[in-house]
Formats: C-alpha cells, structure tokens, sequence
C-alpha cells in the first residue's frame, strides 16, 4: 500500500466534523439578498458537497472583526471539530493577527489535529 494510500485512509477515519472560516464565507442558513458575490461564497457551498459525499459533516462560518476574542464564538468553532479550514487574510487582505489568534487557539485544542491555513497570497513565504 502506498503512503498516499495510508495517509488517505488515515485522514478519511479521522476526520468527521470540519469548520470553515472566513470573512466571505456563505453560511448556510445566511439570506440570499445578503451575498455579495464573492468567489468564497461558492466556494463554502463546494466544500460543504465535496465533504457530505465524503461523510464528514462540514460547517461554513463567516468571521467578522472581533470574533477571535469571542470566547462562545471560538468555543462553537473549536469544540467537537476534527478539521479547521482558517483563511489567513481574515480582513481582506490583511487579518494575519487575527488568523494567528485563533491559530493559537486551534493549536492549544485536545481535540483538533488538523488544521489547514489557505490563502490567495502568492508569495508563501510571509504566509510561512
């Protein structure tokens, strides 16, 4: 059996509950006259299909400033997760600090043991 194999088998036994996080991200129960086009929008309606054909159960949430320093909104978010999607530019194009943040709280998580960090940034050595 190949590694991929392995590592495949590992990830797909393991990972039952995601979260996505992100300042454009749609929500599910968010109203259509609120959307406002973004390419994260469709994105979150990607993931959620991509993961329930999968079997793991996918949440979208939108981070709005300040959400880091929100004890019930990390709680929600963290606990009971098995997988965090974290875009780095939580503010645009910026939002690093806050990305951190949360980061810092994902990592201090018993429960969580993947975390990946996306971005639309070219340039990965400032992400690194």
């Amino acid at each position: 059996m190949a590694y991929t194999d392995i590592a495949k088998g590992i990830l797909k036994d393991n990972i039952k509950s995601a979260i996505y996080i992100d300042e454009n991200a749609r929500e599910f129960n968010q109203d259509t006259a609120t959307l406002t086009g973004a390419a994260e929008e469709n994105l979150s309606l990607e993931l959620y299909t991509k993961f329930k054909d999968s079997g793991v159960s996918l949440e979208s949430i939108k981070y709005t400033s300040g959400n880091e320093a929100n004890v019930g909104w990390i709680n929600y978010c963290l606990d009971n997760r098995d997988l965090i999607l974290l875009d780095w530019h939580l503010d645009g194009q910026s939002g690093e600090i806050q990305s951190l943040k949360i980061l810092d709280k994902i990592i201090k998580k018993q429960n969580i043991h993947f975390c990946v960090i996306y971005t639309s940034e070219d340039n990965l050595d400032d992400v690194f």
